[in-house]
């Protein structure tokens, strides 16, 4: 029972950060693409018929990228193990900022000097007064915390 739970938990972690992340980027590359047809649909009736030149490019493109959408909702769909209620929502949410944060700190601390310069002056002026050993090894530590918080999530499936 305990490997469904936290089966079930990570589904709907995944389909979670799919619809937070990729379908927003689908949503905002369409109202894009919707403004730029609406925009050569006036320069071809108004300025000069050249302009079907840019509606041949944008139509395959929202239709391409709509169907991408679509797919990706039915994805999204069949990853969630249920319906999930507020306090679900909400957790998993959580979840996936912290994991989001405590991922792109030590990411920026593995890759390059610089992100650990701008990570270390962003602990510092968030008013840590705290060295710089325990600043880098702080979101190292903080893992642990995740993984309570993912038991806690199963726990509701």
């Amino acid at each position: 029972m305990q490997s469904y739970q936290s089966i079930s938990a990570a589904r709907a972690i995944a389909a979670t950060m799919i619809r937070q992340y990729i379908f927003k980027v689908i949503i905002v590359v369409l109202i894009v693409l919707g403004l730029l047809f609406f925009l050569f649909l006036y320069l071809l009736l108004r300025v000069d018929l050249l302009w079907i030149i840019g509606l041949i490019f944008v139509i395959p493109l929202i239709c391409i990228i709509g169907l991408g959408g679509f797919f990706t909702h039915l994805i999204i769909q069949r990853i969630l193990p249920r319906r999930l209620d507020k306090k679900e929502r909400q957790q998993i949410n959580h979840f996936i900022n912290e994991f989001s944060i405590k991922y792109m700190a030590l990411s920026s601390i593995k890759r390059t000097p610089l992100g650990l310069a701008t990570y270390i002056m962003w602990r510092y002026i968030r008013g840590g007064e705290k060295s710089i050993k325990e600043t880098i090894i702080a979101p190292a530590k903080d893992v642990d915390r995740l993984r309570l918080q993912f038991q806690e999530i199963a726990k509701l499936f």
